[in-house]
């Protein structure tokens, strides 16, 4: 029996009928390379640190070509949830789709920098911002 966050994080990890890309290990071939190093023009590790502190064996390293790292992480990409790609299903009211031009004038200093609890007389554009929405939203409402 699987737990709720075990479900949640399944159906969450690659969207619905969405192929899924595998671990780039998953590629791997030896031999391949996707780029090779140059010569290394430091010491011998050997003269730098202790035998007891260095792996006995090389561990294991994924052999892919460049163009393979490339299109597995395009791939993965792809998998991500983005509002810019589709529909972006959203919870509650209060966190659904914000314009981006919204957000912009948002951003413009006079209402960024401006606080909620600043006194009346110094924001008098933003107080009549707000009067104008309300017109506007009754005038549409009928009110």
């Amino acid at each position: 029996m699987t737990t709720i966050v075990e479900q949640e994080t399944a159906a969450s990890s690659v969207p619905q009928g969405a192929n899924r890309e595998g671990l780039i290990f998953e590629h791997s071939k030896r031999g391949r390379r996707g780029y090779r190093l140059p010569a290394l023009d430091v010491p011998e590790k050997t003269d730098l640190f202790p035998t007891n502190l260095m792996r006995s064996e090389i561990a294991d390293e994924v052999e892919v070509s460049e163009v393979d790292v490339i299109r597995h992480f395009t791939r993965l990409s792809k998998l991500n949830v983005s509002i810019d790609a589709g529909l972006y299903p959203l919870g509650s009211c209060t966190m659904k789709h914000n314009p981006r031009l919204n957000e912009e004038i948002a951003r413009t200093p006079g209402f960024a920098l401006s606080h909620p609890l600043q006194p009346d007389h110094q924001v008098q554009g933003n107080l009549e911002l707000l009067w104008n929405l309300e017109q506007t939203l009754k005038s549409i409402l009928g009110m």
